[in-house]
């Protein structure tokens, strides 16, 4: 898998195996047989179910682990061959886990991300000061730069661990799960400043998240993990359609919906039910529908139920069930008189 048109390449994996090696036992692989490219200027999400080897994959390319096999090239160069200092100056990462920063301002804490190129006695110059006041910038926390780290919001506190990243001057981000904890505000804050980042930078940036519906908006590339330890490249719209990010998210009870991009559940089947009237409305009783356990279908014939919207602002309409009609004047008046005709 090579970069597309004239994109740079910035990492690329062939025949990898990740996983962890561990005295008096055989190295247990997670992930085998990973060819994949990371190229400037794109963000690729990792997705799978959890311990499928998203975070152990992101530390290896990291420099953080050593692979089990295979080979892996940082800017054409073995990433073995790179000392530490140096790798750092090209691969910045944001894991997961509680970062320990005592009495320490946002600007001391984004500064820590120079030391890659510090000389001496660690002394700041005015480039390390112009990198850092960039990386606050980059992240919008400027104005929080003299603030305390402990002080901080969950959320404000991420955007200052990526720009501690950012302050190294990487060509490639790495992020293990940096949406974790944040409310849906905070998450998609996150996200779209990282889509920002890849695109007005250049920066790599390859993120782990359990956001689907967010990282199919955001994302260029998916990586997509099964459980069966393969990885799937490609675009989260491509992936979609092909079936494969169903297969590896279906499981009994839950399933992925391909019309809505989304998950819903798989509550045995009450009935069959028609909406007519139109969007947002009726999307969204069709969903409240599927909620209660109604297949949602395209047609009112052998129907159990028939929804008519008056307009596409308001859920509210007539309900037929059976015979009988009834008027509703909200999804929550529908839902109170399916559930009672089911009694």
């Amino acid at each position: 898998m090579s970069c597309p048109g004239s994109e740079h390449c910035v990492l690329k994996a062939r025949a990898l195996a990740v996983g962890y090696r561990r005295a008096g036992t055989a190295a247990g692989a997670v992930l085998a047989s990973v060819d994949v490219t990371v190229a400037g200027g794109t963000m690729i999400c990792v997705v799978g179910p959890n311990g499928v080897g998203k975070s152990t994959l992101l530390r290896t390319l990291a420099g953080l682990q050593s692979p089990l096999a295979g080979r892996i090239t940082l800017l054409d160069r073995p990433l073995e061959q790179w000392q530490a200092r140096e790798r750092a100056r090209q691969i910045a990462s944001v894991l997961t886990g509680f970062v320990e920063t005592g009495y320490m301002t946002v600007r001391a804490m984004v500064a820590l991300g120079r030391f890659p190129y510090a000389a001496g006695w660690g002394r700041l110059q005015s480039s390390d000061c112009v990198a850092i006041e960039e990386a606050l910038r980059s992240v919008g926390i400027v104005h929080l730069g003299d603030r305390l780290v402990s002080c901080l919001s969950d959320g404000e506190r991420q955007k200052a661990l990526i720009a501690r990243a950012l302050a190294q001057k990487p060509v490639m981000l790495v992020l293990d799960e940096p949406t974790a904890y944040l409310d849906v505000t905070g998450r998609a804050e996150i996200m779209r400043t990282l889509r920002g980042l890849s695109r007005e930078s250049g920066n790599a940036v390859v993120v782990s998240s359990h956001d689907i519906d967010l990282a199919m908006r955001t994302a260029d590339l998916f990586w997509l993990i099964g459980c069966d330890g393969r990885l799937r490249a490609g675009a989260p719209e491509d992936l979609v359609l092909s079936g494969e990010l169903a297969s590896v998210f279906d499981a009994q009870g839950v399933s992925f919906d391909v019309q809505s991009g989304s998950f819903t559940f798989n509550t045995g089947g009450v009935g069959r039910a028609a909406v007519f009237g139109r969007d947002p409305a009726r999307g969204w009783t069709a969903r409240a529908l599927q909620r209660l356990g109604f297949a949602v279908v395209d047609d009112d014939r052998a129907v159990d139920v028939r929804v008519e919207l008056d307009n596409a602002q308001c859920a509210a309409g007539t309900l037929t069930a059976g015979l009988k009609q009834r008027p509703f004047g909200s999804v929550a008046e529908l839902c109170t008189a399916l559930r009672r005709a089911r009694k």
